[in-house]
């Protein structure tokens, strides 16, 4: 998919309380933009405009409030093996309750998270709301309850964050 510069009157880390853009908005920050904001990361990334349907905490990943709500998020719920598909990505600033602001789909974030390391597969959390933990399967061959992977850990958690580079459909 070819993506193209697009010019916004804003940052990706503004905060709306009018629908300033579309629901579901793609905005492509170049690597340039993604390293000024945080030196860790690096490489371009996609993000997509959503409105909270819960309050959203930076670094928080984020799904869909409701299956019939396609650009409206919460927090991922503590359950593991959130679908992908329910996946929104992951918020890069506090978006308030009905307020809209950005989220990484694809491409590094710093993101919450919970005994990653570096390497591993990671998906949504079993422990605690907006946060990814390792990407593993169950030893009981029976009850696959491991997190569906939707990216991979750059660095370890630390301070209950990890750089990921983030890959949600």
């Amino acid at each position: 998919m070819a993506y193209s510069v697009q010019a916004f009157a804003d940052s990706s880390t503004s905060v709306f309380t009018d629908e300033r853009y579309p629901l579901g908005t793609v905005r492509y920050e170049t690597e340039t933009e993604v390293e000024s904001a945080d030196a860790s990361l690096v490489g371009p990334r996609v993000l997509v405009f959503i409105q909270a349907g819960a309050a959203i905490s930076a670094n928080e990943l984020v799904e869909k409030n409701a299956s019939a709500t396609s650009y409206v998020g919460k927090p991922s719920a503590a359950s593991a093996g959130t679908h992908p598909f329910s996946l929104l990505g992951v918020a890069v600033v506090d978006i308030a309750l009905n307020s809209y602001g950005w989220v990484v789909k694809q491409g590094e974030c710093a993101v919450k998270s919970a005994g990653v390391a570096a390497g591993n597969l990671v998906g949504s959390s079993g422990a605690a709301t907006g946060t990814v933990i390792p990407s593993v399967a169950n030893a009981d061959a029976t009850t696959d309850t491991r997190a569906e992977s939707v990216g991979i850990a750059l660095t370890a958690t630390s301070g209950g964050l990890s750089d990921v580079y983030i890959n949600i459909p």
